[in-house]
């Protein structure tokens, strides 16, 4: 039976020193990889996502808006992730910059907790300082760490340290008697959950592991540790987790529909097979797991063959069932979770990946307990494993510039020669570089002038073209492919349709520069022609009286702009307000309205004849209401304002 863990030693601390000094070089073998191969363009697909929210949360921090994260995360509840990940790296951009690079850092030191967490499972599920670091080392040196998660700013793979601290304090709390751990245990928990909401069909290997050594010791859990330890788990993810509960399993629960409709024949056996497949070619890369099966299937016939012919061998071999019976469950009890629905990612193996790895070093532990001979076949795995890393740590791979610097450096030039103060950015295409890809770089400060000033307009899924166009139509720049046949989706398969209505019905006009991509692609920005620009507010909102429109119609159409805003009621008379918007040029261009609401909301329609040759009217908004708040109250301030919170939305008629 498996020795009570009162009576358990303490790990040393060196224990961790060579696994940790593994990963370290690891770390730093990656970090010149990503330089040369992969820094060049913006992270893909759910990595920039997360990384642009990382650097969004970084510049309310730095503009003190903690208000406005307040009620992005708590209050508004519609939020499906934790800012756990990304609030890190934010605080990682407040300390060193904001290089890309910096993100990476916080999935290296995750990446270190990890290795420490699987020494500490180790020993407590094998009191033996070698086979500890061996597992150390093996996951240190685990080929998946450098091919997927050292290279993406991805969930499963931090949510994994907690996890595995987390099942290696549940293992030291002696059935949660021990109410240290069982407190440290329940933390664990939750910051796992906050990486990761899912994360917590991985805990039902837990109960089973409690279950599994409540039956074996005959007896009983500590129930009120275990309600103690639900309480603080609860306050540690609980802040972020019930304001959002409804978010979570309507993103979830359609995901997980998608996923049934996308592969409505596979089976549970078929996703069994895929999460067992992914330990193969995922995470050992095929080659090294050859060397993982055999290191592990041989001792498996050993000890058979102990067990029968040598009686003396039987209690040891006795306790290593038990052993591998609770490694086993933390394996499978989530494999088999996750194989009832058709949502396959090997890269969510990240968070019970160590159960695997705990496995083969147990059983030659248990045929040489106290014999270095252990190591032969130790050193056999992590030399073939190592191997496998080393080979995906130094070779080189095709540059592959999506020129992404490029198309944005082009867009902001025209922007400025234009006199825009902020653009939105639209795309027609669903492509792996696309205009989140774009503002990634004016977020991280490559473009100082611009940092927060690019904004995106929200596109949908949809297979009308007229639909897409509409999408994009308020967008100043359109972000378009040439020779791009990704049918899989079906934004794709309209868009050249809606690359023309934008020309014909919204009177967009392409830039004169196009950039040819690796993937064959050509890319093409529509700008739209129509546009105004006007001084922005001061920091308080506020626009003083006569503020002046500039309006760019090249094809002199008549247009439409929307004025929206609050007025100044200085006199509080009765009069209505007066609102002129004046041709500087010719005074008999003019248009007003009257108002007796503080509230601003109009529209002008500008006719075709109030442009110049050149395509460009200037105008003057006033209004009647006006006036200085040192003339109405104690204040200092001598500015004449007339608006605030102005906004003007152009749109042809």
């Amino acid at each position: 039976m498996i020795q009570s863990n009162n009576q358990m030693q303490q790990i040393s601390p060196k224990a961790f020193f060579l696994p940790l000094i593994v990963g370290i070089v690891v770390v730093l073998l990656n970090a010149q990889w990503l330089n040369l191969y992969q820094l060049m363009n913006a992270p893909q697909a759910d990595s920039l996502v997360y990384l642009t929210e990382a650097y969004n949360d970084y510049w309310s921090i730095r503009n003190w808006e903690w208000g406005h994260l307040f009620n992005k995360y708590v209050v508004a509840g519609n939020q499906q992730t934790s800012p756990l990940l990304w609030g890190i790296a934010a605080i990682f951009f407040l300390l060193f910059g904001l290089e890309p690079s910096v993100a990476y850092w916080v999935i290296a030191f995750a990446y270190l907790v990890w290795v420490c967490g699987v020494v500490y499972l180790a020993w407590n599920v094998y009191e033996d300082i070698q086979y500890a670091i061996a597992c150390g080392l093996l996951a240190a040196l685990l080929p998946s760490v450098v091919s997927y998660g050292l290279r993406h700013f991805m969930l499963d793979f931090v949510a994994a340290a907690p996890f595995i601290w987390a099942t290696a304090f549940l293992i030291k709390s002696d059935l949660m008697h021990r109410r240290r751990d069982a407190l440290l245990y329940a933390v664990m928990v939750g910051v796992t959950i906050l990486f990761r909401s899912t994360a917590v069909v991985y805990f039902l290997s837990h109960i089973g592991i409690i279950v599994f050594q409540a039956i074996l010791r005959k007896r009983h859990p500590h129930y009120g540790n275990i309600a103690l330890a639900a309480l603080v788990t609860t306050i540690t993810c609980g802040w972020f987790i019930i304001p959002n509960v409804g978010r979570i399993l309507s993103y979830y629960g359609y995901w997980a529909a998608q996923a049934k409709l996308a592969n409505p024949v596979t089976s549970f056996s078929d996703n069994l097979l895929f999460y067992f497949g992914g330990v193969k070619s995922f995470h050992m890369l095929d080659r090294g797991f050859a060397v993982y099966a055999s290191l592990s299937l041989v001792p498996i016939l050993i000890l058979f063959g102990m067990f029968i012919f040598q009686k003396e061998k039987r209690v040891e071999i006795y306790k290593m069932l038990e052993r591998i019976t609770i490694v086993l469950i933390l394996v499978g009890v989530p494999t088999i979770c996750l194989s009832l629905y058709s949502s396959r990612a090997p890269s969510v193996d990240y968070l019970f990946i160590a159960g695997y790895l705990l496995v083969p070093f147990l059983l030659w532990r248990t045929i040489f307990p106290k014999s270095r001979l252990f190591l032969i076949p130790a050193l056999m795995l992590l030399f073939a494993l190592g191997g496998t890393q080393l080979k995906v740590l130094i070779s080189s791979e095709p540059v592959n510039d999506y020129r992404e610097r490029d198309v944005i450096n082009m867009i902001l030039a025209d922007a400025e020669t234009r006199g825009l103060h902020s653009i939105n950015l639209g795309s027609t295409p669903i492509h792996q570089h696309n205009c989140l890809s774009y503002q990634y770089w004016t977020l991280a400060n490559y473009f100082p002038r611009w940092t927060n000033r690019v904004n995106l307009v929200p596109i949908g899924r949809t297979s009308s073209a007229e639909e897409l166009a509409k999408m994009n139509k308020s967008a100043d720049y359109v972000i378009t492919l040439e020779n791009y046949h990704a049918d899989w989706h079906p934004n794709n398969v309209v868009a050249p349709e809606a690359n023309k209505i934008l020309q014909e019905s919204y009177g967009m006009r392409p830039l004169s520069g196009r950039f040819d991509l690796p993937d064959g692609t050509t890319v093409k920005i529509l700008a739209r022609q129509l546009y105004v620009t006007f001084p922005p507010a001061a920091a308080d909102g506020w626009h003083e009286n006569r503020v002046p429109l500039n309006i760019r119609n090249p094809d002199k159409m008549p247009v439409s702009i929307r004025v929206t805003g609050e007025l100044i009621n200085p006199t509080a008379s009765g009069k209505k307000a007066v609102i002129f918007l004046s041709s500087k040029v010719d005074s008999a261009k003019s248009l007003s309205f009257e108002t007796e609401a503080s509230h601003l909301d109009h529209v002008f329609n500008i006719p075709a004849n109030f442009f110049e040759d050149n395509g460009v009217a200037e105008f003057e908004l006033n209004s009647s209401w006006a006036g200085s708040p040192s003339g109405i109250s104690a204040s200092k301030d001598t500015r004449n304002l007339a608006f605030r919170y102005l906004a003007i939305t152009e749109f042809l008629p």
